[in-house]
């Protein structure tokens, strides 16, 4: 089964918007604050994910010792 390219950048960034629509309803409810604060903690979680995973890579070939 082979997709393209396309369609499958378009499935992945819904597969991703999807859940973090989804993180941002759970706290938004689990911490009862309101939406605003739900969705600037999930862009928040996003960026420092987006930079730990950049940092991981970047690390990954370098020798430790």
């Amino acid at each position: 089964m082979h997709f393209d390219l396309d369609a499958q950048l378009i499935l992945q960034i819904l597969v991703l918007s999807l859940g973090l629509i989804w993180e941002g309803f759970v706290l938004a409810v689990c911490l009862r604050i309101s939406l605003l604060f739900a969705a600037a903690f999930v862009a928040l979680d996003f960026v420092l994910g987006e930079m730990l995973f950049n940092f991981m890579l970047l690390i990954a070939h370098a020798p430790l010792f």
